[in-house]
C-alpha cells in the first residue's frame, strides 16, 4: 500500500510520458522518484508492433520500397520500445550508469532503490530542466539582452561536460543513453556545477566496430575528408555492401563529396556540424543507403548535443571541441593513424 510504503506520496505526476509518469515520494527522510508504468502499456505496444510489422510486409511488396527493408526497422522500432517499457530493465542500466561514471563528482544518475517490470523507486535528482535553460538563453539572445556572465559559464559547462558526457559513451562505455537531449539533463549549482542525467530506459550498447565506424566519420569531417565519410557511411549498415553496386556508390561518392566542398573544410575553418550531419542523412536517404538502428542513435544524440551548443554557447564548434579527445584515443586506444578507411 503506498500510504504505508511512503511517508509522503504526491499522487500529481511531476512528468509524464508516453510509457510512465513520474510521482515525487518520501521514505524515511530521503527523497524519491516513483517511476509508474501507465496501465496496458505493454499489451498496447506488443498489438501496436504486430500491426506495424503487418504493414510493413504488406509495404515490402513495392519493388521500390523493398530497400529499406521496413520489416527489419519495424523490428528494431518494436524492440526499443519494448525494452523502454520494462522498468527493471531500466533500473539495471541506471545501475552500470552509475557505475561507469562513478568518477565523475560533477555527474549523476538516479539510484535506484526499488524495481519491477512496472515500477521503479529511485533517488529524486534536484535540478532544473537544460531544455528550459537553453529555451530561456535563446530568448534572451532574439529579444536582444545580454546575458550574465554567470549565465554564459552554465551555458559552457552544460555544453562542454555534456559532449564530454556523450564522447565517453562512445569512446569508452560503448554503452550509449539512446534519450540523451536537454529534456532528460538537469542542472543543479548547488555545491558546484552539476549535470544529473535520467530517463536512461533506452540504451544502445555499441560494438566495437560501430563506435570505430561512427568515431572514423568524425574524424573524417574534421579532417575534411569526404572518401573516408562516404565509406563510415556506407558501413552504417552491413547490407550496404550487398545491395549498392558500383554506379550507386559512385553516385553517393561523388554527392558527398560536393556535400564538403560546399560546408565541410574540417577542424577550425567554422563547420556548422549540425548542417553537415544533416546534409550527410538526406544523401542517405536520396541513395537508399541504410543506416542502423545503433548509428541513428549516436546521430540523433548529436544532432541534440550541436543544438543545445547553439542555444548555449553560440559560436562553439562540436566538432572542434572533440578533437582533443578524438585524437588522444586514435593515438593510444586505436593504435594512431588517419580516419579509418
Amino acid at each position: 500500500d503506498v500510504e504505508d510504503y511512503f511517508e509522503a506520496f504526491d499522487f500529481a505526476p511531476v512528468a509524464s510520458g508516453s510509457i510512465a509518469q513520474v510521482h515525487r515520494a518520501t521514505r524515511k527522510g530521503e527523497a524519491l522518484a516513483v517511476k509508474v508504468r501507465h496501465p496496458r502499456v505493454g499489451p498496447r505496444l506488443r498489438i501496436d508492433a504486430q500491426l506495424l510489422a503487418v504493414l510493413a510486409g504488406c509495404l515490402e511488396i513495392v519493388p521500390a520500397l523493398r530497400a529499406f527493408r521496413l520489416r527489419d526497422t519495424v523490428a528494431q522500432f518494436g524492440a526499443t520500445l519494448a525494452q523502454q517499457s520494462r522498468l527493471d530493465r531500466e533500473a539495471a542500466q541506471l545501475v552500470g550508469f552509475r557505475r561507469r561514471f562513478g568518477r565523475w563528482r560533477d555527474v549523476d544518475f538516479p539510484a535506484p532503490k526499488l524495481a519491477t517490470p512496472s515500477v521503479i523507486v529511485e533517488s529524486f535528482l534536484e535540478g532544473e530542466i537544460v531544455v528550459g535553460i537553453a529555451r530561456r538563453q535563446k530568448e534572451q539572445r532574439r529579444l536582444g539582452e545580454n546575458r550574465t556572465r554567470a549565465e554564459k559559464r552554465i551555458g559552457a559547462y552544460l555544453v562542454t561536460r555534456g559532449e564530454d558526457l556523450y564522447l565517453k559513451m562512445l569512446l569508452v562505455d560503448k554503452v550509449m543513453h539512446a534519450d540523451l537531449h536537454p529534456g532528460n539533463l538537469l542542472y543543479d549549482a548547488a555545491g558546484g556545477q552539476h549535470i544529473r542525467v535520467v530517463d536512461a530506459g533506452m540504451v544502445a550498447e555499441l560494438s566495437s566496430e560501430e563506435s570505430d565506424q561512427f568515431v572514423g566519420l568524425i574524424e573524417a569531417l574534421g579532417a575534411a575528408d569526404h572518401a573516408a565519410a562516404a565509406r563510415c557511411l556506407r558501413g552504417f549498415d552491413s547490407s550496404n555492401s550487398d545491395r549498392l553496386d558500383a554506379a550507386s556508390v559512385q553516385a553517393f561518392d561523388d554527392d558527398v563529396r560536393a556535400l564538403f566542398e560546399a560546408r565541410c573544410r574540417g577542424y577550425g575553418t567554422g563547420v556548422d556540424f549540425g548542417d553537415v550531419v544533416r546534409g550527410v542523412l538526406e544523401l542517405c536517404r536520396k541513395h537508399r543507403v541504410r543506416v542502423g538502428a545503433n548509428y541513428a542513435t549516436l546521430v540523433i544524440n548529436a544532432l541534440c548535443l550541436d543544438g543545445m551548443a547553439a542555444d548555449l554557447l553560440p559560436g562553439y564548434s562540436v566538432l572542434d571541441g572533440a578533437r582533443p579527445l578524438l585524437a588522444a584515443h586514435r593515438r593510444f586506444v586505436s593504435g594512431g593513424g588517419r580516419p579509418r578507411r
